[in-house]
């Protein structure tokens, strides 16, 4: 039974070597990306533009991070507005503060799951069906999300030093979203 406890021991000192220095503490990792599939508004709506996704994350320490994220989207959704056909044009804007827990594999791979809690703030327009413009008496309306929740599961692969590319999958403005990402 000793040399059991005595192995595991071995074992469970051993693991934070194993993962030490893939991901620096004191880093800032940028990242821009383009949203693969759409939530919120793909189901009753035609997506108008894909969701864009700006983010950037402090490392505190070498499996924590923090940061900011933005991400930008639009939808067209047939509707009508005072017994006119129309289509509705809504334009998402999410700005949120970021939490992430990584799992540092390999230097140049990281493995992360995180949440994030924001603002949205939704614009909506009602515009001709044929010719796109806003309606004469149409209303232009803003809606607020004060609390939106967010949560992701990721990977970044450094390809040329400081420069990658990142994988993020979850509940947010897409349920995919993929781009570049650059560890300053």
């Amino acid at each position: 039974m000793k040399k059991y406890s005595l192995i595991i021991l071995f074992l469970l000192a051993g693991i934070p070597v194993l993962f030490a220095q893939a991901n620096n503490s004191g880093n800032i990792n940028v990242q821009v990306g383009l949203g693969i599939s759409p939530t919120y508004f793909s189901d009753i709506a035609e997506v108008e533009s894909q969701p864009i996704h700006f983010s950037a994350d402090y490392s505190i320490f070498s499996f924590l991070s923090a940061g900011l994220g933005w991400s930008l989207a639009s939808s067209n959704e047939l509707s009508s507005y005072q017994n006119t056909p129309a289509s509705l044009v809504s334009s998402f804007n999410t700005f949120s503060l970021r939490g992430n827990a990584h799992l540092p594999l390999f230097d140049r791979l990281d493995v992360y799951a995180g949440g994030s809690v924001g603002v949205q703030r939704v614009v909506e327009v009602y515009r001709e069906i044929s010719g796109g413009q806003p309606l004469p008496s149409g209303i232009e309306s803003t809606k607020l999300a004060v609390f939106q929740p967010e949560g992701h599961v990721g990977l970044r692969w450094r390809l040329l030093g400081n420069i990658g590319l990142y994988a993020e999958g979850g509940y947010g403005l897409s349920l995919v979203q993929a781009g570049l990402n650059m560890k300053l």
